[in-house]
């Protein structure tokens, strides 16, 4: 049981994914009772240079994600409203949907519905109040070698 807080009954913190599997309490080896991949874990979510460039991943959100599906072509996820999170992505997002809609880019977050977005570094920061949240990437073409004639 976890609290509304992301705490066990016992104080221990863990991370924010609802999953028995993921709590490391069924036999799981990922635990984030663990001091060492706890503070990986949260630094990520501070210094999100720190996190795998050719990857995707969810750093850090304000309230619990619930559900979470990665692709090629779009991450998914579900978390509660008026939630913000960090992601830090493998390419440039070519969208981002909350609840099917376009969400607008927003240099400051200003909007309850933006994102911002940071190519330099790959870091996406997203604001919303519906908690049905889309990223769309572009596929990747496969480079094809032209014979020599």
């Amino acid at each position: 049981m976890v609290n509304r807080f992301g705490l066990k009954p016992d104080g221990r913190a863990h991370n924010t994914v609802l999953s028995p599997a993921s709590y490391g309490d069924y036999g799981c080896w990922y635990s984030l009772t663990s001091p060492v991949v706890r503070y990986l874990y949260q630094d990520m979510g501070c210094l999100p240079e720190i996190a795998p460039n050719n990857e995707t991943h969810l750093l850090r959100t304000s309230t619990q994600v619930q559900a979470i599906s990665y692709g090629a072509l779009k991450l998914g996820y579900r978390s509660l409203p008026d939630s913000v999170e960090l992601l830090k992505l493998q390419t440039a997002p070519t969208g981002v949907l909350i609840d099917g809609k376009p969400l607008k880019s927003s240099p400051g977050l200003q909007g309850a519905d933006s994102f911002l977005y940071n190519p330099r570094n790959r870091v996406l920061l997203i604001r919303h109040r519906d908690p049905r949240v889309t990223i769309l990437f572009t596929p990747k073409v496969p480079v094809v070698a032209k014979p020599n004639h």
